[in-house]
């Protein structure tokens, strides 16, 4: 008596908001609520017709984006909602393009309290309706993500990344982008984007990136360490003498690796004006995965979750700092942590003001406590004083804690969640439109 149509019509909310459930869960839950014991082929119907019906449910859904951003707009002031269609002909129905999301309270809390550093990213939509989805995000002080602006669009190419990038730049006050560093993948269009729309600011390329399309790869690990060791050597001269260690070991890999612009994927070149030593795009990796399942929904839903999950995120990091023990949070902790222990091998001679030497076997750097820097760059780079400077503190009676820059402290990462987003009504309170009526415009 248990038919298809009914399995379906039990579970059409739950696979609904969980599309990546597999076949063997809703048997599962057959057995469980329905006390039926039925077959995968029986439950693969089932799931097939919730998603013919989603299908229409997605294209339904674009004729309810007008209403939907009008109400954004008139509940969240500030924000800054853009949405782009196209027709075939004058007369002809418009059809979605692009959609584009900043909210007040993220972008004013990136200016506020996370650093002039951006990851960029696209990702695939996985509903039936394929499109990209481009997003920015931003890091705090605590090294962990902080969304800014996203979009939808058709295709991810120049033109599209330019329109979106046109739009975060206005919002940001990013001007020609310098004083900003940008990093990225190398997607489709985004670099010839960059170069036109911010043609000053530092683009650092994603190392993973790189790595996963490098010949040397498929080598073994020992070029894997190679590799890295390159990445993540803070000066010029450690890089020249890595890299040429790699051209002795193999001058085909390496002429293959040089061809993918070193410079913008190594420390030894990174500015110092973001104080970030990332030099991968886990920033906007963290952010796609926290929305994988949103991505399966129509694009309200989608959207929708999108927002609700922004709202409650920051609720949960005011809440968050109230723990921390240090003026900093517990990532920067561990991190500032491994330098002081490794600062004690090092020994110091000083010139009586405030010029160091620090030495450890055939090693030496020089610290400037007055300037902040260190010959080693570690200390420029991140903000974080490096093991080097850690020693030379330590020896003449001061503590490294009063040398880590403010964009770590906790009065930066407060203010980058004190703004909050404001609730919205839902769709039968909002306002119609006269494209309402296009529920198939994609």
């Amino acid at each position: 008596m248990v038919t298809t149509a009914m399995i379906a019509q039990h579970f059409e909310a739950t696979i609904k908001d969980h599309p990546k459930m597999n076949l063997r869960e809703i048997q599962k839950r057959c057995a469980f609520e329905m006390h039926v014991n039925v077959t995968i082929d029986c439950c693969y119907r089932a799931k097939k017709i919730v998603n013919e019906k989603m299908v229409g449910n997605h294209k339904d859904a674009f004729g309810l984006l007008w209403d939907y951003a009008h109400e954004l707009r008139s509940k969240i002031p500030g924000s800054t909602i853009k949405m782009v269609v196209q027709r075939v002909t004058a007369d002809s129905l418009p059809h979605f393009k692009r959609y584009y999301v900043c909210f007040d309270a993220l972008k004013r809390g990136w200016k506020a309290g996370c650093r002039p550093l951006i990851g960029l990213d696209g990702c695939f939509l996985k509903g039936p309706i394929k499109s990209e989805f481009l997003t920015a995000v931003g890091r705090d002080a605590n090294n962990q993500m902080c969304p800014i602006a996203w979009a939808m669009v058709k295709v991810e190419c120049t033109d599209s990344w330019g329109w979106f990038l046109s739009l975060l730049s206005t919002d940001l006050g990013l001007e020609d982008g310098y004083g900003y560093t940008i990093i990225s993948d190398q997607q489709k269009g985004l670099e010839i984007a960059i170069s036109d729309i911010l043609p000053r600011v530092e683009h650092r390329n994603c190392a993973r990136h790189v790595f996963t399309n490098w010949s040397g790869r498929k080598l073994g690990k020992s070029y894997e360490c190679d590799f890295w060791q390159i990445a993540k050597c803070t000066t010029e001269k450690e890089w020249e003498d890595l890299c040429s260690a790699l051209e002795k070991k193999d001058k085909d890999v390496y002429n293959n690796l040089m061809k993918k612009s070193p410079k913008t994927w190594t420390r030894a070149f990174l500015g110092t004006t973001c104080k970030s030593d990332i030099v991968d795009n886990n920033l906007c990796e963290a952010f796609n995965l926290s929305i994988v399942e949103a991505r399966f929904k129509s694009i309200i839903r989608m959207l929708e979750d999108i927002r609700t999950k922004m709202m409650t995120r920051i609720v949960q990091k005011r809440k968050l700092c109230n723990g921390w023990k240090q003026n900093y949070g517990p990532l920067v902790k561990a991190k500032f942590d491994a330098n002081k222990k490794d600062c004690v091998e090092w020994q110091l001679i000083w010139n009586g003001e405030n010029g160091c030497e620090l030495r450890k076997g055939s090693y030496q750097y020089t610290v400037d406590l007055s300037q902040r820097i260190c010959s080693c760059r570690s200390w420029q780079i991140s903000g974080i004083p490096c093991s080097h400077a850690c020693a030379a503190m330590y020896h003449l009676g001061l503590q490294p804690d009063e040398y880590l820059h403010e964009y770590y402290h906790i009065d930066t990462y407060k203010k980058a969640y004190s703004f909050p987003m404001q609730p919205i009504n839902g769709p039968h309170d909002w306002e119609k439109n006269r494209y309402s009526a296009y529920a198939t415009s994609y």
